[in-house]
């Protein structure tokens, strides 16, 4: 299939395309991809720089100055600092997602518009992660009832919650 952006060279790719609120797929070849990517996301980085290259630079864009807290901090497994993260756009290891959490959520949140899993869940892991989330959403609920000083609410949300662990602990 040709191109459909300069109908010259073989697609090689599929870009999603928003205009005016409308959104269209094409099959484009490597220099269109990099075309539009300039284009719509103001992206220079090459397409030779890798996946990564292309993610540093939508992180550039998306990452506003997360003030000096997170510029001086690093994951303490492996040393790698946010910096290291915003200019690479690689973490340097699993750690780094606890280390970095707070900027990473805000990141994926911008990205994703949410910060959370919404898609279909495994058969196998439905039932601890629908778990797993009711204790979140409870939990959330009693630091509420504390707060507010409703301690009745509050020990029967604690009960809830230690009865869903209770049922955890068991099914391992």
């Amino acid at each position: 299939m040709l191109c459909q952006h300069c109908h010259e060279k073989p697609a090689v790719i599929s870009y999603l395309v928003t205009r005016e609120g409308q959104q269209k797929e094409m099959q484009v070849c490597q220099d269109c991809l990099e075309e539009l990517m300039k284009e719509d996301l103001g992206i220079s980085k090459t397409m030779d720089e890798g996946l990564g290259g292309v993610l540093s630079a939508m992180l550039q864009m998306m990452i506003q100055d997360p003030g000096e807290e997170a510029r001086g901090r690093e994951c303490p497994h492996c040393h790698t600092r946010w910096k290291d993260f915003k200019d690479t756009g690689r973490l340097g290891c699993s750690q780094c997602y606890q280390a970095f959490a707070p900027d990473l959520n805000k990141i994926i949140k911008q990205f994703h518009g949410q910060d959370h899993h919404q898609g279909e869940i495994p058969r196998a892991f439905q039932e601890e992660v629908y778990r797993d989330r009711k204790i979140m959403d409870l939990k959330a609920q009693l630091d509420r009832a504390v707060e507010e000083e409703n301690y009745e609410q509050a020990a029967d949300l604690r009960d809830q919650i230690n009865g869903l662990k209770e049922q955890a602990h068991e099914s391992h």
